[in-house]
């Protein structure tokens, strides 16, 4: 491929606090960045309030290159999969991440891209969002990368998809559509950002087709379209810069999916949701990104304990079960019964036990 000049107006930079994001497109003045008018701030609530409202953040560009969209996704994190994402091997050339006439524009050495030792994962959440993130590389140049960060959302089965008059891509014919779930890609903050010798280089990605009729499709016996794995394959649509040219063109995620880790939240968390938005213009984007909290901050109250027993004075009774007692969380958290301690006073025969 042809030499690549890396143009200076290009910015990438993430906040020491990794709650915000920068990217300013090649010759672009850096006052026409796009900038979030305040910061979000994580928040911890009591179990008992109620979540508040995605409110997005208001944004400015410049008069001439505007804020044009603000995307935003909320990830419930409160409980997850995360799975490991691997290349879907089938039939003539493999890949996980396929951009389609890369190579025919001098873009790249080849137009597959595979996991990297690094790994990329997909996490799926718990409200039908899910997030790819890793990276690739280019299966002919491994120094040809992107970091993958990747946001699906409305994640659905297949009988709330096809009611929308959309379809699913059973490319292999199985038959197991009925049993996948079906997502649409977040457009524009789904992001491919270059490392390597693509450093500096930026790829948005919007769902394709435009008209939702197929989804990103997610299960058993042929989602990936490649073979019958378990996997995830999608279509979609990237525009951006690189090497400080405009480019657009289409392209596939089609992997297989292992490593399958269910994950939750754990005391004091009660639920989590990250909120992350986009201010995009022509110059670039501004990300933002907050966690809200419920956290459990009050402990559990024996409201009732079970009767005193007498038993035979050779033996100590034994614990009683945690059913037995009557016990008020405000929460709901899961209980579980402890034995802290055993006091034992009076003389043998005549005592009495402390628990």
């Amino acid at each position: 491929m042809p030499a690549r000049l890396l143009m200076t107006g290009m910015l990438l930079i993430w906040s020491a606090f990794a709650h915000s994001q920068t990217y300013l497109r090649p010759a672009c003045d850096s006052a026409c960045l796009p900038a979030f008018e305040a910061e979000q701030v994580d928040a911890i609530l009591d179990c008992s309030a109620a979540f508040p409202a995605f409110d997005l953040s208001a944004a400015t560009g410049c008069e001439d290159s505007p804020v044009v969209q603000t995307p935003s996704v909320e990830l419930d994190y409160t409980s997850s999969t995360r799975y490991t994402v691997e290349t879907a091997e089938g039939l003539g050339d493999d890949w996980a991440l396929w951009l389609g006439g890369f190579e025919d524009m001098g873009l790249g050495a080849s137009e597959y891209f595979h996991p990297t030792e690094s790994g990329v994962n997909l996490e799926v959440f718990a409200n039908g969002t899910a997030r790819f993130s890793g990276v690739v590389a280019n299966d002919e140049n491994p120094n040809q990368q992107f970091m993958l960060d990747v946001f699906l959302q409305y994640g659905q089965d297949y009988d709330s998809w096809t009611s929308q008059g959309r379809l699913a891509k059973d490319e292999l014919g199985t038959g197991a559509f009925p049993d996948w779930t079906y997502f649409e890609v977040v457009d524009t903050l789904s992001r491919l950002e270059g490392l390597g010798e693509f450093a500096g280089d930026m790829l948005y990605l919007d769902h394709m087709p435009f008209s939702r009729l197929f989804g990103f499709q997610l299960g058993d016996n042929g989602a990936n379209n490649r073979n019958t794995n378990f996997g995830v394959s999608g279509w979609f649509w990237y525009r951006g810069t690189m090497g400080g040219n405009d480019v657009v063109g289409t392209g596939d995620i089609n992997a297989d999916l292992t490593e399958a880790q269910d994950l939750a939240v754990a005391c004091p968390v009660v639920e989590g949701r990250e909120r992350i938005e986009m201010a995009w213009s022509d110059c670039g984007h501004a990300i933002l990104s907050h966690t809200v909290e419920r956290h459990d901050m009050e402990a559990p109250m024996f409201i009732e304990l079970p009767p005193l027993e007498a038993v035979d004075c050779t033996a100590l009774p034994d614990t009683a079960d945690l059913s037995e007692f009557v016990v008020s969380d405000d929460c709901g958290s899961p209980l579980s019964l402890e034995v802290l301690s055993d006091v034992v006073e009076g003389e043998p025969c005549d005592q009495m036990l402390t628990r």
